[in-house]
Formats: C-alpha cells, structure tokens, sequence
C-alpha cells in the first residue's frame, strides 16, 4: 500500500504518520466527532492494518473508509456473489466481505476474506482499494414512522448511530504467497452453486389452498400422500403464520370477488391448521409468525403467540406484515416501531433473530442492474458495482439480529413460471452463485398464481408452480442449486464467519472456531491456477468442475483444521 488517506461522510482526510520502528507505523486522525488510530504493521510478507475508532460524541456515519492506495494491478477480484470477476478492471466492485489480489513485482499479496471490515470496495482504474470501517449501504433500514393514516412512507435509518466514548475495531490484511488463485468460500454446502430460498407471508389464507400447494391438493390432509406442492419435491418453505384471526376477518375482505368467506387462516381459529403445520415442521419447514395478527398486537398477545412459536416450532425468524404508517397497521413490526418498543425485548426473550427487511423492495437500487429474465439480481453482467447485501446487522437493531432481504414480490402470471424458472434461467443462476429469497403468497385466496380448480372444483397445485418445483428439485438432485429455509441460510453463513482463513506462502490453514461441527463447507477455485496434483495432495474426496472452477467441500469439526497445500 503506497498510501493511506480517511474518508468521512464525503470528505478526505490525511493521516499523521509516526514511525514506531522500521515494522511499525502508527497513523492518526481526529475531528470534533472522532479520534482514529491505526497501527500499521509491515515485514516482507505480511502488512496489516488495524484501526481503533473512538468517538467523542453521538454521530450518524454515512461512510468512515480507508483509502488505500496501491501499486501493481489487479489479478484476481473475489466478488460479494463468490465470483472471480478478474474481468472487471474498468469498474468499481462492491465485494461485501470478500477480497482481491495484487500483483506487484511479481508477487501476489492477498487479501481475503474480510469479514473484520464492514465491506471492501476496489477501484482498479484509480489504483485504489477502500475498506470500509461503517458504510451505511452495508445495512440498510427503513422506518415507518406512525402517521394518521396509511400512506406508505418510510425514513431512511441506514446510518449507524453511534455514541460518545463508543469505539469500533476494524482489520485488514495483505498476504504475500505463491499461491496464484485463492479458494473462496462459498454460501452454500455441500458443493452447491446457487441458492434458492421461499419465504411464504401468511396474508388471506385458506386451508383449502394450503392444502393444495403445500401437498398438491385441497383433499389431501398428510405429507406423506402429497401429489404436488412443495412437499411433493421435497422443497423446504419459511412459511410465515397468523397466530390467531382476533379482527375474525374473513378472506373476501380483501376481494369480494373471490369465492373464500372463510376466516383467515391462524392457529388459534382454524380447525386443522396446528396439525398440518406441526407435519410441515417435522419435514423441515421453517415456521414463523408473519407478525401474530393481521392488524396491530398488543405486548400481552405478542408474548402468548411468541412463546408458543417457540414451544412447537423453534423457529428464529419473523417476516413482519402489513408494515406501515397508521395505528393499526402492525406497529409492533421490526420497521415500524418493533425496535423502540415492547417487542424488541420479546425478540430477545424468545429467540427470535432473523428479520425479513424491506429495504430492496421498497427502494429497489437493484431494479437498474437486472437483465430480462434472469434470476439474480443484480445480475452479475453488471459486474459488482451495488452494495446487495444478503445478510446483515445494523446498529438500530443490534448485534444479534439480522436483517435478511429479497428483492420484489412474486406475483406469477401464468406464463410467468417459465419466464423466470427454466432450465436456460436456473443454469445462469447457478453458473453465477446467485442466492435468491423469494417473497411470495402461495395459499392467497385472491391470487391463483400457485392453484387452480380442476373440473370438479378441485383446489389443486398449478400445473406451471409444480413444473418449477420438478425443475428445481432436478437442479438440486444434480448437485447444483440448494433450496433451504432463512433460518438454516443464515446459521451457516454465521458458522462460515468463524472460519478462520490462514494465508501463507504456499499454503491455506482453515480452522473450525466454532464450538460445534460445520459440515460441506463448500469452496471454488480456478481449476487452471491448481497444480496438477492439488487434489490427491488434499485428499479432496468430495469435488467436481463446473466451467473454470474446481468446487470442493468437507466437514470441519469443532476446532478442527484443514491444510490445503499448494
């Protein structure tokens, strides 16, 4: 690194410099807001640098960054979608907590992972990395201020608050080694490329059409003789609930056209609905409360349904409903007043941690950088210029919660099902690593996106969802695309974080810091990079190729390291 500057908020700043010895360089900055140190730690194959922010009084960071100026260029860029997008030279990439390296001299210095950053940019025209110590495009969050009617206006908090005397820590690190093309690790297990994820929300439903596009027919009462749906292909859902239907509100409340004058589905008030949701939770479905009612809740109703989520379905995650401005519109939600009020501490009592975030939906920065019919989003075409986060934390909500996001709403028009789920689309999805949460409504009684009536009336699954579950069930069996629940998602992606990822000179030591075993924790790497030996060298016994990559994976027990020799 040939220079170091500090931005904040939009401005540039310089650093003092005070060499400690000829290995140690301390730089420093303060304003009226803070006071930064950095020590900058340097020998011929290692420098570090490790920053210590104290601030003097309550701020919001729009952005506290580290500009690092570098000579040699650019050989490999590791991509926030797990893609070597060494191609993207002209651009800014936005690269999550991923990394880059550089050839200088010819040596490679390495920097990755950066999981001790809030997210890392490189600017490979300008010669110039940025490690982000706060970014707020690194967690984004809206708030829905309550108002005297529904009006769907939110405030931006995506800026971290912080207070005086709070400090926060930040690394990085650049490694000298031989080795020509890092494996990177990839969110999924067991060599899977792309991930799918389907969150239902719990709007207007009716144990007719649960039946249907969960088993495949309204007739149908047990997974086991499921015909269609989701269980038919083994597909898991995190499938948000009602607890009860307290406003006893029927189903053409929301349509009067439709054919449903039955109640709303919710625990408390629909026969037969406990039992089949107890038989998806058996087979792995995530079920969580899509907030407890369809209207706002109160504390005392709030800690009753929560506390029997979690007697029956141990679920960590929350989709919030019906999030918006007037009174009575679920102002116990994560975006509305959730955070400020009775329910963070419910969340807390009762181990909820997983958030669905509205942020991409509602602002959609993503919607210009999406290509026809493709699934990933933003596409990769676009190289990696948006911040898209899959997961993260923000400062308002605390450390241990995360936010999770998705994209749109999945409304499908009939044809729709082969437009965005065919063979050409999940093959682009999973030749990119994409990782995708669908929001969607399968049971809604106004919609028939997901069922149809038969001659007879029937409610049975439609014929084009069954032929996307076919088709991605195809896709897993193949060993290519990972259809799991939020929770599952995210615990591993908190697991792959205590991975310790040891760069030396020909040689990678990754090491198990969790207290328990992570199993198919998946890599890729350019297959024309390895040596021809790489693999019995290893003793890699799970792998495959798939275009330039080699993907390889294996279980780490708790502690346990894993050399790969290059």
């Amino acid at each position: 690194i040939i220079n170091v500057f500090l931005s904040y908020n939009g401005n540039t700043f310089p650093f003092k410099t005070k060499i400690i010895n000829d290995k140690i360089t301390q730089l420093t900055f303060e304003n009226t807001d803070f006071e930064i140190k950095i020590d900058v730690n340097f020998d011929e194959n290692k420098q570090t640098f490790k920053s210590d922010v104290v601030f003097k009084k309550e701020v919001q960071v729009d952005r506290l960054a580290l500009l690092l100026f570098y000579g040699g260029k650019i050989n490999e860029i590791y991509s926030f979608n797990y893609k070597n997008q060494k191609d993207f030279l002209n651009y800014e990439n936005w690269l999550g907590n991923q990394g880059f390296t550089i050839l200088q001299q010819n040596e490679n210095w390495c920097t990755y992972p950066n999981n001790n950053l809030s997210s890392i940019q490189l600017n490979p025209i300008n010669n110039l990395a940025i490690a982000n110590l706060d970014y707020k495009h690194d967690h984004p969050l809206l708030y829905f201020p309550e108002l005297d009617s529904a009006k769907n206006h939110f405030v931006d908090i995506s800026k971290n608050k912080y207070f005086k005397n709070q400090s926060i820590k930040n690394e990085i690190n650049f490694v000298k080694s031989n080795i020509k093309s890092l494996p990177r690790i990839l969110p999924t297990k067991n060599g899977m490329l792309g991930t799918i994820i389907w969150t239902e929300h719990a709007d207007y439903g009716d144990i007719r059409t649960h039946r249907a596009t969960y088993f495949g027919s309204e007739k149908i009462n047990k997974s086991e003789n499921a015909i269609g749906g989701f269980v038919k292909y083994n597909i898991p859902v995190t499938k948000s609930v009602f607890y009860h239907n307290h406003d006893t509100l029927r189903n053409n409340h929301f349509s009067k056209k439709n054919d449903f004058t039955s109640y709303v589905s919710s625990i408390k008030s629909t026969k037969d609905f406990k039992p089949y949701l107890d038989d998806l939770h058996q087979l792995g479905h995530d079920i969580c409360l899509h907030s407890p009612e369809h209207y706002s809740s109160t504390e005392n109703i709030m800690e009753e349904a929560l506390l029997f989520m979690q007697k029956n379905y141990q679920s960590k995650t929350w989709i919030d409903h019906g999030y918006d401005n007037c009174s009575i519109c679920n102002r116990e939600d994560f975006m509305c007043e959730g955070l400020n009020s009775f329910s963070k501490k419910l969340w807390q009592k009762h181990g909820i941690k997983y958030f669905w975030n509205s942020y991409f939906e509602d602002v959609s920065p993503q919607s210009k950088y999406n290509f026809e019919s493709q699934i990933c989003s933003p596409h990769p075409a676009y190289g990696s210029i948006l911040p898209s986060p899959i997961i993260w934390q923000n400062n308002h909500s605390g450390k241990e919660f995360y936010s999770w996001k998705t994209n749109s709403v999945f409304f499908p028009a009939k044809d729709d099902w082969n437009y965005y789920f065919n063979e050409g689309s999940l093959k682009d999805f999973c030749e990119n690593f994409g990782v995708e949460i669908i929001h969607c409504y399968p049971p809604h009684t106004a919609y028939d996106n997901f069922w149809e009536y038969t001659k007879d009336s029937t409610i049975v699954a439609k014929t084009e969802f069954n032929n996307t579950l076919k088709l991605m069930s195809d896709f897993r069996n193949k060993n290519l695309l990972e259809l799991t629940t939020v929770s599952k998602y995210i615990d591993h992606q908190i697991a792959l974080k205590n991975i310790d990822y040891n760069i030396e000179k020909d040689k990678i030591i990754i090491t198990n810091l969790n207290k328990f075993t992570i199993t198919g924790v998946s890599f890729a790497i350019d297959k024309n990079t390895i040596p021809n030996n790489f693999i019995p060298t290893n003793k890699i016994t799970k792998y495959k190729y798939f275009k330039n990559d080699l993907i390889f994976w294996f279980n780490l027990l708790e502690g346990e390291s894993k050399v790969l020799q290059f």
